[in-house]
């Protein structure tokens, strides 16, 4: 069932559920791992709400065709300074129920470096500023079933 305001006007026009789980080899932290789809090929990304950007993996950074690129950027994950570019993208959150989302990100594309391989940054992130702030969502999580909830922004 997707979420409706009082008006019945839809708040989901997608639904999914989510594992939440740790990251392999990182603390013990129930993280929420959604699906999503970057350059036809399905990944499943960490929500980060309280981080910037689509945070991209090495190895997608090696296989995806991304458009314009905006700059560099140093930024800090996990304690440690990582270098990269900015680039636009487009994703998909991938609904089990209703529609999957386009959504247009800008996407942070850490430099190849074997320091910050898949031990570093196994998935990739769903970072709030730049990318989720385009999304109306919602989480609910509940003893039978997490669910993610997502639409489009009026």
């Amino acid at each position: 069932m997707l979420l409706n305001f009082e008006d019945d006007s839809p708040f989901a026009t997608g639904v999914a559920t989510y594992n939440p789980t740790p990251i392999p080899g990182g603390d013990d932290t129930q993280r929420i791992r959604v699906y999503i789809e970057v350059d036809e090929e399905m990944e499943e990304a960490i929500l980060d709400t309280g981080g910037q950007y689509f945070w991209c993996t090495q190895d997608m950074v090696k296989r995806v065709a991304f458009g314009e690129t905006l700059g560099e950027k140093t930024i800090k994950l996990k304690g440690e300074y990582v270098h990269g570019t900015l680039a636009r993208i487009s994703i998909f959150l991938l609904a089990d129920e209703g529609e999957s989302l386009p959504v247009e990100v800008t996407a942070f594309l850490p430099d190849l470096n074997p320091e910050f391989g898949p031990a570093f940054l196994p998935f990739p992130y769903l970072g709030f500023h730049n990318c989720m702030e385009r999304v109306r969502f919602a989480v609910d999580p509940s003893q039978n079933q997490d669910r993610f909830y997502f639409g489009a922004q009026p």
